[in-house]
């Protein structure tokens, strides 16, 4: 039996069949072990077709079982890796490995004699090995739609090349040893379509063949090395090369390179005098349209040379709006590094922590670093859009309630001196009497009255019937006595949700049970029902949330990118906001119905004594009652729980 790890000796000496014997199916997908020996035993087996088996790697044993083939297919797998003991196969004429995950070619590749056709597009190369000189017989090569940054020199000296496809790549130079590829007659590069007139991304048969011809002939003439990208299209262009200048639409070939994800045109343009910051007919940058259509690197390039990250949103506000409705965290931190306004508005004037937490649940993990992120940055959790609403209004309207467990982690992480507004984070101009924000623009504040009525989050919440947000923010200690401009509370707009409603009245009854036996000082002036302990307890530990004036600009940005590099974990994979989300839902799903729960808890915590507290609530008298007090030492996010899940799901 032939071990995985065995000699490249023992590899050559075994048969096939011992070789495919002590295969292993792990990393071979969907391929069928049996089909894959009855293909070995053919004699004269030519050609070897393992296309969109989802193999994620080709063991040594099966290079080696297969040596005699001519063309190897591999197409549309997930291999990310190609052994370099693709060596063996000495016989290879053909191969096909598009459409992976490949990172990078071994330069045995190279090694391969008799290779005629070699097929790397829409994989993740970002170079191809200086050795693809020695493929003397190569004939076509093909790596489009990759990352590659350079093509090596050493390319011409395939002198039998006739097909090269360089299409969708990030370099911004050709190499002039293109020039001695005379029997080169076709060629994929998108450059040529920014050309005035604009020529076919493709030049083939004989009415182009004057193009490669040409080309060959400019980079015969040109003495250095390397063409740029705008050495090109002003050859090619038959007036004069305007890089900036404008379609029917009013946009530059800029926002083109950026709306069709052309890196190497792109940023080539942008490093050689085109206009940044022009905007289209509806008021978008270049930025804002790579933002938009996700192009990292061309947004990456715009950044670094200086762009207006402000400008060219249109409707969308700003590049970092658009951003966080991708659930972009690395996008967003590309921005905000380049000088983002982090409260910059858009036409309504919601702001980007408006738009992310009207989508929270949407982004999982992904939401949740873009929130800590625009916190990190000074985003004001407060601000208010055109219509006075908060960004805690939206959540609350919506039922984003992993939007609200990320809300009352920042109400943890944040000090006393923040939900009291006496920080020094409020600038004086912002502390009028006659503002509807009690608390700082690093904080949340729960009991925020917005839109024209001067709703809370409480009421919108119990106006559009979700029961699990009312729960929530009733035990982050939101006021349940506020009225709106009419004079309702909470309780009087939740038409009619008979959960909500005794929700909100046994809410009500503690809060008046604990004033009239013990009248704890404080709780008439803050209105907070009984939960909210901030006013005994010591500032909560912070967690990330709120920067560190000490900290310097490089510790911020490893902590930026520890955040980031967390993000690679599937997204389905639980954090605590999520996790705390699923434990306040957890009897809400079908079955369990919260509502009937809290209906049952809430009927018999209402039929207490005038002597005793509510059911369900510990008598602060008794010894129960010195645990509930002692808990407050803990973050709010567990007790809210725990309380939710001890006096609504169990009981």
């Amino acid at each position: 039996m032939i071990s995985e790890r065995s000699s490249e000796n023992d590899l050559s000496q075994a048969t096939p069949q011992q070789l495919l014997a002590s295969l292993s199916m792990a990393k071979l997908g969907t391929l069928n072990l049996s089909a894959l020996e009855n293909a070995a035993s053919q004699p004269n087996l030519q050609v070897l077709d393992l296309k969109d088996h989802k193999i994620s790697a080709i063991p040594s044993q099966v290079l080696y079982a297969f040596r005699q083939v001519k063309v190897l297919d591999l197409r549309k797998n997930g291999l990310e890796e190609l052994l370099p003991d693709i060596k063996v196969m000495v016989a290879l004429e053909d191969l096909l490995v598009d459409q992976n995950r490949l990172r990078e070619i071994p330069e045995e590749v190279c090694s391969l004699p008799h290779l005629k056709a070699l097929s790397l597009s829409q994989n993740l190369l970002k170079s191809l090995p200086k050795a693809i000189g020695e493929l003397k017989l190569l004939r076509s090569l093909s790596v489009g739609d990759n990352f590659i940054e350079d093509i090596p020199i050493e390319i011409g000296k395939c002198r039998e090349l006739s097909t090269l496809y360089l299409h969708h790549n990030s370099f911004t130079k050709l190499p002039t040893s293109l020039g001695n590829l005379e029997n080169l007659s076709e060629l994929a590069l998108e450059w040529f379509r920014y050309t005035t007139p604009p020529l076919p991304r493709v030049i083939k048969g004989m009415e182009w063949q004057r193009i490669i011809v040409k080309l060959r002939q400019i980079c015969k003439e040109k003495k250095e090395p390397l063409i740029s990208c705008i050495e090109v299209l002003s050859a090619f262009s038959q007036k004069a090369f305007d890089p900036n200048a404008i379609d029917s639409k009013r946009r530059t070939r800029l926002h083109v390179a950026c709306l069709e994800g052309h890196v190497g045109v792109a940023v080539a343009l942008a490093e050689n005098g085109s206009k940044c910051d022009s905007l289209d007919c509806e008021g978008y940058s270049p930025l804002l349209v790579a933002v938009r259509e996700e192009h990292p690197d061309i947004a990456n390039a715009l950044v670094r040379v200086g762009v207006d990250v402000n400008r060219g949103g249109g409707l969308f506000g700003s590049p970092l709006h658009v951003a966080t409705v991708n659930f972009d965290p690395q996008m967003v931190l590309l921005l905000i590094r380049g000088r983002a306004d982090v409260n910059q508005t858009d036409a309504d004037g919601n702001s980007p922590l408006h738009v992310l937490m009207s989508v929270f649940d949407k982004g999982g993990k992904r939401a949740a670093a873009i929130g800590k992120i625009l916190m990190q940055h000074n985003a004001d959790c407060n601000m208010m859009n055109s219509d006075k609403w908060a960004a805690l209004h939206l959540a609350a309207r919506r039922g984003q309630l992993r939007g609200i467990a990320f809300v009352l982690s920042n109400l943890d992480s944040a000090d006393i001196a923040c939900h009291k507004g006496t920080c020094s984070h409020l600038s004086p101009q912002k502390k009028a009497k006659g503002s509807r924000v009690r608390t700082c623009p690093r904080a949340f504040d729960l009991n925020l009255r917005g839109g024209s009525h001067m709703w809370t989050p409480l009421h919108l919440a119990g106006h559009a019937c979700h029961v699990n947000v009312v729960q929530v923010l009733i035990e982050a200690g939101s006021d349940v006595f506020l009225r709106n401009v009419d004079g309702r509370t909470a309780r009087h707009v939740s038409r009619g949700n008979l959960a909500i409603s005794k929700l909100l009245r046994k809410a009500e009854d503690e809060w008046l049970w604990y004033r009239i036996h013990h009248g704890y000082p404080g709780m008439k002036e803050n209105a907070k029902p009984s939960g909210d302990l901030n006013e005994s307890v010591e500032p909560m530990p912070e967690f990330g949330f709120l920067p560190s004036p000490r900290a310097e600009v490089t510790a911020e940005r490893q902590s930026e990118d520890a955040l980031l590099e967390s993000l690679k974990v599937e997204d389905d994979e639980d954090d605590p906001i999520e996790e705390i989300a699923k434990n306040i839902e957890g009897s809400g799903r079908p079955g369990g119905s919260s509502s009937e729960a809290a209906a049952l808890a809430l009927r018999s915590g209402a039929a207490g004594d005038k002597g005793q507290p509510p059911r369900g609530l510990p008598d602060p008298g008794g010894g129960a009652a010195g645990a509930v007090w002692r808990s407050a030492s803990r973050p709010k996010v567990q007790r809210i729980t725990e309380k939710c899940q001890d006096s609504y799901f169990s009981k």
